[in-house]
């Protein structure tokens, strides 16, 4: 009979411990939101000079850390140009007022991204003539009702468009 007890005590251990395992693998996942949809933006831009001409060549990524594929939404995405506006003298320190000049679409080849994948996207985008001192850049993505959005700023003394041809 002793050993019928040590045999049922045995499989009720075994029983607990798989539990006990498979709770803790779940509360990791859980916690490691591997599962939900995430992304990560950069950006980067310069202004570029050839001829009488100016453009804005922006630089974006957009990579997918998640495990699972998340599906962008092209309504709302979008690279979101405005321009510097022009102040008269201030007699203290002020926040910057921009002036929204444009809309672009991105990410118009890519319906989804991969786990793990980045994707990498060039918009060169033609200036008014006009000198404007600095743009702010706003790349925002939509998927899965959720938007990320990262902001970059860049002023005229760009030196990334040096090579530009």
């Amino acid at each position: 009979m002793s050993a019928e007890l040590i045999d049922l005590a045995l499989k009720i251990s075994q029983i607990i411990a798989l539990l006990v395992g498979g709770l803790w693998v779940y509360v990791n996942y859980v916690r490691g939101r591997t599962h939900v949809p995430r992304l990560q933006l950069e950006l980067k831009a310069a202004v570029l000079r050839k001829e009488n001409r100016r453009y804005l060549l922006a630089t974006l990524a957009v990579k997918n850390p998640g495990l699972s594929i998340v599906q962008i939404t092209q309504k709302g995405s979008a690279l979101l140009v405005s321009r510097l506006s022009a102040l008269d003298e201030v007699p203290q320190v002020i926040d910057s007022h921009w002036e929204h000049d444009g809309a672009f679409d991105v990410l118009t080849k890519h319906a989804s991204i991969e786990p793990g994948l980045t994707i990498n996207e060039q918009k060169l985008i033609m200036l008014p003539v006009s000198e404007s001192d600095a743009f702010l850049l706003q790349l925002r993505v939509v998927a899965h009702g959720r938007s990320w959005s990262t902001i970059s700023i860049v002023g005229p003394g760009s030196s990334a468009g040096e090579g530009f041809v």
